[in-house]
């Protein structure tokens, strides 16, 4: 999917997200086994949730996510994991801030993963907003791509008023895909825009 864009910004955009990805998974794991012991009392409760997990569940579960987000949003150009993460990535820098009230109680290095941890987590936020920009371009490419498309797009263009566009908007999305009919909705936005316009022109 990475070769269908041609904006070098747009790769290293994407390429990014991906290695902060590995690298916030990774700095989960190590913090789950060897910060979370070391928190001061008021934090008992995760250092209780990080005992009692087995570290291979916690190595299986960032793995997993990994795959999922890989998957989803990196390989496919996915934008639904994207937009439900952004509602819990700030939960999650909360806590962080949370702890991170605590930090002149706790542990240096305990500290010191947390700071690294938010700001990686904060960095990776602002590119996931990016990253959903860029996927639903290429969705649109990918729509494009497919049989029928080009033919319904040019019979929105075809139309001599908007009357006749919404008829033909309606005929051509019978039967389709949400993502086709998400795609083919832009172009008529863009031809109702267009005919309003002349109408408008015309009656001046």
């Amino acid at each position: 999917m990475i070769n269908e864009i041609n904006d070098r910004k747009d790769q290293a955009i994407r390429q990014k997200w991906l290695w902060l990805l590995a690298i916030t998974q990774m700095l989960s794991i190590i913090y789950a086994a060897f910060i979370y012991p070391t928190l001061p009392p008021l934090f008992d409760w995760l250092s209780t949730s990080a005992n009692t997990s087995p570290l291979w569940a916690t190595c299986i579960g960032h793995l997993v996510a990994f795959a999922f987000f890989y998957y989803c949003a990196y390989y496919k150009p996915g934008t639904k994991l994207l937009t439900f993460s952004l509602f819990f990535i700030p939960l999650g820098i909360l806590q962080a801030f949370a702890i991170y009230s605590a930090f002149l109680q706790m542990e240096w290095l305990a500290g010191m993963f947390l700071s690294v941890d938010l700001i990686l987590n904060l960095w990776w936020y602002v590119l996931t907003f990016k990253l959903i920009k860029i996927n639903e371009i290429l969705q649109i490419k990918v729509i494009a791509s497919m049989p029928g498309y080009l033919n319904a797009m040019t019979l929105l263009q075809m139309a001599t008023n908007v009357e006749e566009l919404n008829s033909k908007f309606s005929e051509a999305i019978q039967g389709r895909s949400s993502r086709f009919v998400r795609a083919l909705r832009r172009e008529y936005e863009i031809q109702k825009q267009r005919l309003v316009l002349t109408q408008s022109s015309r009656i001046a």
